[in-house]
């Protein structure tokens, strides 16, 4: 029988870089280095064949080749062009962002992003002062459960729209 004592710790695991297993199968042959081989010597020609097929009209050859060409597109969101009356309070600037929403200069969700942001700094200033949050993180939190309400709201109207379900 070998001798396991230079191949193995005390604990019964084998040293970094040694195999447990020195006579088995070598690294680089198993199917996945067959598949590369095999990709090596055709890829181009597997390539050609499905651009080929997708210029053909074959929408699943087009399919792969733009998702592996073109990442996803992903929503981006404009900055905002506003002023916000931070100097004069919290309260002053969740007013603010409202009034902006309610005429259209922002969008819903950017207003419900907004009013979090101040209300996450409402609590911050709370706690620094060592008061327990007051009354204008309470509006300020108000604020957004409304903003979000609407938002829901919004959001469930837009479906019934796409449904065909909408009563007018």
């Amino acid at each position: 029988m070998p001798e396991k004592s230079d191949e193995k710790q005390l604990q019964g695991r084998f040293r970094p870089g040694k195999s447990g297993n020195p006579a088995g199968r070598p690294r680089g042959t198993g199917f996945s280095a067959r598949l590369r081989a095999e990709l090596e010597a055709h890829g181009v020609e597997v390539v050609e064949s499905v651009l080929n097929a997708a210029k053909g009209g074959d929408m699943r050859a087009a399919k792969l080749v733009l998702e592996r060409i073109l990442p996803p597109l992903r929503p981006t969101a404009e900055p905002l062009r506003m002023s916000i009356p931070l100097d004069e309070g919290l309260a002053s600037a969740g007013e603010a962002i409202l009034q902006a929403v309610v005429g259209g200069q922002i969008s819903l969700e950017a207003g419900r992003d907004l009013i979090g942001m101040v209300s996450q700094q409402a609590t911050i200033a709370g706690r620094q002062s060592g008061e327990s949050g007051g009354s204008e993180t309470e509006a300020l939190q108000r604020l957004g459960d409304i903003m979000q309400a609407n938002l829901n709201a919004n959001i469930e109207a837009g479906r019934a729209i796409a449904q065909g379900d909408w009563k007018s």
